[in-house]
């Protein structure tokens, strides 16, 4: 049976004034992953904003940095932290929305973003750090060595139904910009298939994955330099807080004194 023209016109009428938001991507990034086990997330959130009264909306909430604003108004499933605040203390948190780009006029579309950045650390209660929470679980595994193991249950993501694996739509995309002469020692699932491990890399990305049993370690070694300015900025620091303001003067002169000297000899036992 043929549908009347008349009644198609509305249809095709109706469905060119729809109006919606729509995920285009998610970007969620680790980085500064720092010895406390601590990182910055970015998160990237695009999507389409089609139809008149949606970008009225997007325009009246342009200046606003409530996620719940963002998310009542989108109602878009992934306008969300993509990390679990039960597991994970949140702080510095910032929401950047974006004037949008790229419209379409006879279309009545154009594409937003809403960018967030916060500070993920471990939790703590009477000064020590809760187990299992953070981003990381931090090791000195061996002198100058730092081993970096991921928490899982620090995600927000979807989850398959026995809740034993993360699951990565195809729109969503996980980075982790890992730290110099970081050394990756086990990862599950691999990425891709040509990586063999152990690893020295920069940055690993998962997307439209399912993260079984998702695994990622990684050893940051320091240098000898690293750990004597590390050393003496801590040792400075307990004294600065430990003497009057009088006694301090001569104290630190002595001990940038000291410092220097000892830096020297390094050099010239290297170049020797």
């Amino acid at each position: 049976m043929r549908m009347p023209l008349t009644a198609l016109f509305f249809l095709l009428l109706l469905t060119a004034s729809y109006g919606e938001f729509i995920i285009e991507r998610v970007d969620v990034i680790i980085k500064d992953i720092d010895e406390r086990g601590g990182a910055t997330v970015q998160e990237r959130i695009k999507f389409i904003v089609k139809g008149d009264y949606e970008n009225s909306l997007y325009d009246s909430i342009l200046s606003d940095n409530k996620l719940s604003v963002w998310a009542s108004s989108t109602k878009l499933e992934d306008m969300k932290m993509h990390i679990n605040p039960q597991v994970v203390e949140i702080e510095d948190f910032t929401l950047n929305p974006q004037p949008k780009r790229n419209c379409n006029p006879f279309q009545k579309l154009c594409h937003g973003e809403v960018i967030l950045e916060y500070k993920a650390l471990p939790i703590k209660a009477n000064g020590s750090v809760v187990e299992g929470t953070g981003l990381f679980d931090v090791e000195k595994y061996k002198p100058r060595t730092i081993r970096y193991t991921l928490n899982p249950n620090a995600f927000s993501f979807k989850s398959s139904p026995n809740k034993e694996a993360l699951l990565l739509e195809e729109h969503v995309y996980l980075t982790f910009e890992l730290p110099k002469r970081a050394v990756v020692l086990s990862l599950n699932p691999l990425p891709s298939e040509d990586i063999t491990l152990p690893l020295k890399t920069t940055s690993i990305t998962w997307n439209d994955a399912v993260l079984v049993k998702f695994t990622l370690i990684f050893d940051v070694e320091k240098t000898v330099g690293e750990e004597v300015v590390e050393f003496f900025y801590g040792f400075l620091r307990f004294f600065s807080e430990a003497l009057t303001e009088e006694e301090q003067q001569p104290l630190l002169i002595l001990i940038a004194l000291t410092f220097i000297s000892y830096i020297y000899i390094l050099v010239a036992k290297k170049r020797g």
